[in-house]
């Protein structure tokens, strides 16, 4: 669960910019919304901060999502991510942040 300082632009940047798909949610007002996106096989969830509630930055907070291809991503993302590189671990990887300062890496196997 991740409650961004901007809801709206972090459900746009993850969806949108990152293309990771929008599998659930809810709207029960202008205090209680939330997205739930796939990534991987997992769900990375967003929280609209309620009137009032205390935005907290995060801290040594970071996300790792495998795809199946790290350069056919960095080419739909341009600019917006890392040049993707080899790492010695076998894994090619690319990062981007989020609207808040979260890292977000992509990586893919190298063959």
């Amino acid at each position: 669960m991740w409650c961004p300082r901007d809801y709206d632009a972090a459900v746009a940047f993850y969806r949108d910019t990152l293309g990771l798909e929008q599998v659930g949610g809810w709207d029960r007002g202008p205090d209680d919304q939330g997205a739930l996106l796939a990534a991987a096989g997992g769900i990375i969830e967003l929280i609209k901060l309620r009137d009032g509630q205390e935005y907290v930055a995060p801290a040594g907070v970071s996300l790792y999502v495998e795809v199946d291809d790290v350069d056919a991503l960095h080419a739909r993302l341009g600019e917006a991510a890392a040049v993707p590189r080899n790492r010695p671990w076998g894994h090619r990887q690319l990062s981007v942040e989020d609207p808040d300062g979260v890292t977000v890496t992509f990586f893919s196997p190298v063959a």
